[in-house]
């Protein structure tokens, strides 16, 4: 995958806010665009935003007072948010950033900068959890079944 492919995939998301980060089975979820009433599976009204940022490698949120939260504050998986990780959340999604620029980089990460003086980096692990060999994927909230997959290298080993 290459860098011109990312930044065509993550385009849309310019504009959007980050309108709100839940931690599942180990993995960190981006929600992004402003959140819509949908049907589930279930027939059930919930409310999801446009587009989700999906990370299993390494992230990491900044704020420009060099405060930030990362993956390594959720390690080991089991491990709950302490206060500080709750308090810069509270602070980051009281009043949702929105994207105001990104960029690939060259080992197939992403740097999206943020109003507010926020950035938000995803960096794929050089070594990769071997169950899910996928370091981040996008995701339409209009077509759940759309999706976008940066791969581990090692993937295709």
């Amino acid at each position: 995958m290459g860098r011109d492919e990312i930044e065509a995939a993550m385009r849309q998301f310019i504009g959007e806010p980050l309108s709100d980060m839940w931690r599942y089975a180990g993995f960190q979820s981006f929600a992004f665009g402003v959140p819509h009433l949908r049907r589930n599976r279930k027939g059930e009204e919930v409310a999801k935003p446009e587009y989700g940022l999906v990370a299993a490698c390494s992230w990491r949120i900044e704020a420009h007072d060099g405060s930030a939260i990362s993956s390594e504050d959720y390690r080991p998986v089991d491990r709950g948010a302490d206060a500080a990780v709750l308090s810069f959340l509270d602070d980051l999604l009281a009043e949702p950033p929105i994207v105001l620029s990104l960029a690939a980089t060259t080992e197939q990460g992403l740097h999206v900068v943020l109003s507010r003086g926020f950035v938000l980096t995803i960096t794929p692990d050089d070594s990769p959890d071997q169950h899910v060999p996928d370091q981040w994927w996008l995701l339409w909230g209009s077509s759940p079944r759309q999706m976008f997959v940066v791969e581990s290298p090692q993937a295709h080993e």
